[in-house]
């Protein structure tokens, strides 16, 4: 509900103008937010506070049912390329946006390592090891 109510607000900011690419903003900032928990939420961290911020209010910020309307509703209006190339942007954005978030909160967890740690933490290795 919280993260519902923010997406919400989110997009009456933006403007009816923004539609399709202030939806696309919304997921692109909920992955990359979603990556930032994920890093930061270490098992010292409460066990609720994952499933919470991220299932819970994240979950509800980004919205993959509005975009597939949003999809379908420039298919229909501007045709099928418009729509795949909506479709790939909004996918890479949030993917680059998750894994942005994912290396910034493992930074942070660590307590502030080079990105190279950062990335190879990502991968399951142990900073400092790799070449």
């Amino acid at each position: 509900m919280l993260g519902g109510l923010a997406r919400t607000g989110a997009l009456e900011l933006a403007g009816p103008d923004l539609g399709a690419s202030a939806l696309a903003a919304v997921n692109v900032l909920g992955s990359g937010l979603l990556g930032l928990l994920v890093g930061t939420a270490t098992p010292r961290v409460a066990t609720w506070l994952r499933p919470f911020a991220g299932t819970g209010i994240l979950g509800g910020f980004t919205t993959y049912s509005a975009a597939m309307a949003t999809l379908a509703q420039l298919e229909a209006d501007n045709g099928w390329a418009s729509a795949a190339g909506y479709l790939a942007l909004s996918l890479a954005g949030c993917v680059l946006a998750a894994a942005a978030g994912l290396a910034l909160g493992l930074r942070v967890a660590r307590g502030g390592g080079s990105a190279a740690d950062a990335a190879v933490v990502a991968d399951g290795e142990q900073p400092g090891t790799h070449s």
